[in-house]
């Protein structure tokens, strides 16, 4: 998957108001740059400031679980290394794509709700 088309699918599932969601509804998170220009004007590095890049790309790797008092439940560990999408929460499962070798190297994961833990299928090595 190319930027744009990686762009125009991200953009496709945005919304942006003052939503607010009751108790004990799942929910997925897409935390994204706005206002970004502005929060990088000072204290960052131009054109790129390596250390806020590689912070960026470590919260981009993982699953995070929170109850619905938000406490956290677990961390799913490595997913990826430059980008994780969820793509469906089905039964006791979360099932994503997590970019192992960019640009392009989206590989599938599923995992369970409960623990966090890789559904292990028969395409993952024992």
């Amino acid at each position: 998957m190319n930027n744009d088309e990686f762009e125009k699918r991200m953009r496709a599932l945005e919304q942006f108001h003052s939503l607010r969601l009751p108790p004990g509804v799942w929910t997925v998170l897409r935390v994204d740059g706005r206002s970004f220009t502005r929060f990088t004007e000072t204290g960052f590095e131009k054109p790129i400031d390596i250390r806020f890049q590689q912070m960026m790309r470590q919260t981009a790797q993982e699953v995070l679980f929170f109850d619905k008092y938000a406490s956290l439940q677990w961390i799913s560990g490595g997913l990826g290394i430059d980008g994780v999408i969820i793509t469906a929460m089905k039964q006791h499962m979360i099932q994503g794509e997590g970019e192992w070798d960019p640009p392009g190297g989206w590989k599938p994961f599923a995992l369970f709700l409960d623990s966090g833990h890789k559904v292990i299928s028969d395409l993952d090595p024992i």
